[in-house]
């Protein structure tokens, strides 16, 4: 495969410096490509660019330190993901097996919903919940979201607010089934509906009521 524009860019990066992507002849084809297709991106917008620094996020995966950038990146989709994995077996599933190929798509399913619904530019939304989302707190709610033996269909975003140790109380109904108080929460603010099942969320049953785990003490 050969790439002889990006070629040339780089070329002419190295030739005559940044200042030319920003302000000289990249910067006009750049902006006359946008105009000629309906973009909105303009000469000045790219002679107004100015580049900032910001501190890195991290989190543990199987005792390893991981970093990436915080939005308005998307980099943070790969530590959601790391949480949810690091929970699983994922060594005895084997390298590739149908097993680990399902739990990777479902949980990469749940951190691209997060990733459309949360993540954006700091300068014009506030208070974005980085750290809860790459939370270990968090990944044990979404990890309940997973079904290994079914693919999710519908994957709306998570709530990265839940508190995990509400997430776990349970209530005796009348009828002494066990219900899950917090799963009946989400439903709302997920979009979904008790007793649908839609992207591997149930409301708990007598069968399988979620139980206290050692993750709940966590905060995300």
């Amino acid at each position: 495969m050969t790439n002889p524009y990006i070629a040339a860019t780089y070329e002419r990066i190295a030739k005559y410096g940044t200042a030319d992507f920003y302000k000289g002849d990249i910067a006009r084809q750049i902006a006359a490509f946008s105009e000629a297709n309906g973009g909105l991106l303009k000469m000045k917008d790219l002679q107004d660019h100015r580049s900032t620094w910001v501190d890195p996020v991290s989190t543990t995966y199987r005792g390893y330190e991981v970093w990436e950038l915080p939005p308005n990146g998307q980099g943070i989709a790969v530590l959601e993901i790391l949480n949810l994995l690091e929970q699983f077996d994922v060594k005895g599933m084997g390298h590739n097996s149908t097993e680990f190929l399902h739990l990777y798509i479902e949980a990469k399913k749940l951190a691209y919903a997060d990733r459309a619904r949360f993540y954006a530019d700091p300068e014009f939304a506030k208070d974005l919940p980085i750290r809860q989302l790459i939370s270990k707190g968090y990944a044990a709610i979404q990890k309940k979201r997973i079904d290994l033996q079914r693919a999710a269909l519908e994957v709306p975003p998570g709530d990265p607010r839940l508190n995990p140790r509400r997430h776990h109380l349970h209530h005796r109904g009348r009828q002494g089934s066990q219900l899950c108080l917090a799963d009946f929460r989400a439903f709302p603010r997920l979009g979904l509906r008790p007793g649908a099942g839609r992207s591997g969320l149930r409301p708990a049953g007598p069968r399988h009521a979620l139980q206290p785990r050692p993750e709940a003490s966590q905060s995300p």
